[in-house]
């Protein structure tokens, strides 16, 4: 039967076992008495591995889940509202915007195409327009000119440098963000409770929600939390304290923990889909430890990535492509943040010796006008 298998005399469901282990479909087993249900097997089996691993897992309860995802989703709403559409495989489009700031351009009839598992580091001197660029992008403010469109299946997450406080405790406030794994969740209970009702068919709807759980890394939320939070400088202790007792400083690490587990920090890239994470100096309040994770676990994410930062190292080993805001336009460059500032000052040093070459011509014409001017 598709969707089933047999493991130590048991029928599970495909791909697991009590001991969380992948198996191959198998043919039914002889062994079984004849007449026996194959969904009403599974269903206590089901049922049985559900409830032996609710603690492991120490996720929060559906009701709290539910207000998770309605909380994190109308907080997301502003990203939302970003016109999605045809974007030709790239996750993002910008296409000939300029963006105002009172009567002054910021930009002045930029494009710029963003491809999934590219990761820019947004640079320009202050004031130049980066951070609002940023808002732009994730619908906090309207463009005055062109359009952005993000491809419809990017997840996108956007980090400000403000943050509500939050009143749970640390790991509730960052497992609150993982929705993905939430919604899979009320699907398992859903379907656990159609289970216990009689519902042949619910059996084959906990097979599927169990194998998507599994390849979000539901089974190991708990190291995925760990490891994101003690990189960012959590102790194990800190854990279960409330979030309302930390500093501003650590509030923006709570808020950035909540990124990079939600679905922009964790969803893979494909064409035109995966993750979308949107930075606006992400390392105000991070020791350079810290810094140093966040680069690595940005590189290794394989997300889509822009960020707004002065942090060179962060830069450095976090991006792959720079783009400088200068003189309204969007300057873009292949290459790591240290590429891209040899090659500013070999294209500013060729300035200046142009610049320098054009006066000298300039001052010999002079010259020489004046010498045949006296000589007339």
């Amino acid at each position: 039967m598709k969707g089933l298998s047999y493991f130590n005399g048991k029928i599970v469901p495909t791909g697991w076992t009590a001991s969380r282990c992948l198996v191959p479909p198998l043919k039914q087993p002889s062994s079984l008495q004849p007449g026996t249900h194959l969904h009403s097997l599974v269903a206590g089996v089901a049922l049985s591995h559900r409830s032996s691993n609710l603690a492991s897992r120490q996720r929060v309860c559906l009701a709290a889940a539910a207000e998770e995802i309605v909380a994190t989703e109308r907080t997301a709403s502003s990203v939302d509202s970003v016109p999605r559409g045809e974007t030709a495989g790239a996750i993002l489009v910008v296409d000939n915007v300029t963006i105002q700031a009172g009567d002054r351009d910021l930009l002045q009839d930029v494009s710029w195409r963003v491809l999934p598992g590219q990761r820019w580091g947004l640079v320009g001197a202050n004031g130049a327009g980066k951070s609002t660029l940023l808002h732009a992008l994730c619908g906090h403010r309207m463009v005055d000119a062109g359009k952005v469109v993000i491809s419809p299946k990017a997840e996108v997450g956007y980090l400000a440098q403000a943050l509500q406080h939050a009143t749970r405790t640390v790991y509730e406030e960052v497992r609150s963000a993982m929705t993905h794994l939430s919604k899979i969740e009320a699907r398992m209970d859903e379907a656990e409770q159609a289970m216990m009702e009689g519902d042949v068919e619910a059996a084959a709807r906990m097979a599927q929600a169990q194998e998507e759980f599994a390849l979000a890394g539901g089974w190991d939320v708990d190291k995925a939390i760990s490891e994101v939070l003690s990189g960012l400088g959590f102790s194990a202790e800190q854990y279960d304290r409330n979030c309302s007792e930390f500093s501003g400083g650590w509030q923006m690490r709570i808020a950035l923990a909540k990124l990079l587990l939600g679905p922009a920090g964790q969803a893979a890239v494909g064409a035109g889909t995966g993750g979308l994470m949107l930075l606006d100096e992400p390392t105000n309040h991070l020791d350079s430890a810290a810094v140093k994770w966040l680069g690595g676990f940005l590189r290794k994410s394989g997300g889509t990535v822009i960020i707004v930062s002065h942090d060179e190292s962060l830069l450095d080993s976090a991006c792959n492509h720079i783009v400088e805001v200068r003189g309204r336009k969007l300057h873009q460059y292949a290459g790591s943040f240290s590429k891209f500032m040899e090659t500013r000052a070999t294209r500013e040093a060729q300035a200046r010796a142009t610049g320098l070459a054009q006066q000298q011509e300039i001052e010999r014409w002079e010259r020489l006008q004046f010498l045949l001017g006296r000589s007339i």
